[in-house]
């Protein structure tokens, strides 16, 4: 039987631009795919939209560790590039604050979505963001509102206490 290593060096090229080549040799190479994909797995309930899926973890965290949390899970905090996706995870947080994927934190006003793209389409609630001071500290996390301004977007500090927030992840991570 082939090492991985022997495995890895037998493929094509092409192959290794799959993202998900470390999973797929694991399995070509009879590893346990459950160990070797363990931080990949998206959960069995988690909700497709085109070509990702989304889950709301209903989980009180900072902004910084919701991202961790998504990132150790093989996804991101949610990215909304459009009205459907705006609309979609709207009604997948129902009436709670969620954590989405965007902070100003390296250049106030420059919003950026974790993958690296700017946030182009915008639904931040009249007179946000505003990076209100109020609590000393700098509004740079992008939260979905609740209540009166449900699905409506705001900065607001890390740590405010946030009811959860939503991972999203390729269709190509295998589901659990």
């Amino acid at each position: 039987m082939k090492t991985l290593k022997e495995k890895k060096e037998s493929m094509s090229p092409s192959f290794f631009k799959n993202p998900q080549w470390p999973y797929l040799l694991a399995k070509e190479a009879n590893i346990n795919v459950q160990a070797a994909a363990k931080n990949r797995l998206i959960p069995a309930g988690a909700i497709r939209l085109r070509s990702k899926r989304y889950f709301f973890y209903q989980e009180r965290c900072a902004w910084k560790t919701a991202k961790e949390k998504c990132e150790e899970a093989g996804g991101q905090l949610a990215v909304i590039q459009d009205e459907a996706t705006q609309e979609f995870i709207k009604e997948l947080a129902g009436d709670n604050s969620v954590w989405l994927g965007a902070t100003d934190e390296k250049k106030e006003g420059e919003w950026l979505w974790v993958d690296g793209t700017p946030v182009k389409y915008r639904n931040f609630n009249s007179g946000e963001p505003n990076n209100a001071r109020h609590t000393g500290l700098a509004e740079h996390y992008l939260v979905m509102c609740s209540g009166k301004n449900r699905g409506k977007w705001s900065d607001v500090i890390n740590k405010c206490p946030i009811a959860g927030y939503i991972c999203e992840w390729t269709e190509i991570a295998p589901v659990r």
